[in-house]
């Protein structure tokens, strides 16, 4: 068993890192969505911006209709 880690001790902490990283993403992805913002990391200031459409889409109002 010892010898099967000493043969991929290389490929084991590479995968140790990666792991790391995709984590240490997720992670800020998920709090910075729980903070407001959004995917692409704009404060939601981009009148100018091309995208703005796609990061911020519009709500719909909906009228309620009184009998």
């Amino acid at each position: 068993m010892f010898d099967w880690f000493a043969e991929n001790w290389g490929t084991l902490l590479t995968g140790a890192v990666v792991l790391l990283m995709v984590t240490a993403i997720l992670r800020f992805f998920i709090r910075s969505r729980r903070k407001g913002n959004s995917a692409c990391g704009c404060s939601g200031g981009c009148a100018g911006c091309a995208q703005c459409g796609s990061c911020h889409p519009q709500k719909q109002k909906t009228r309620l209709s009184s009998k």
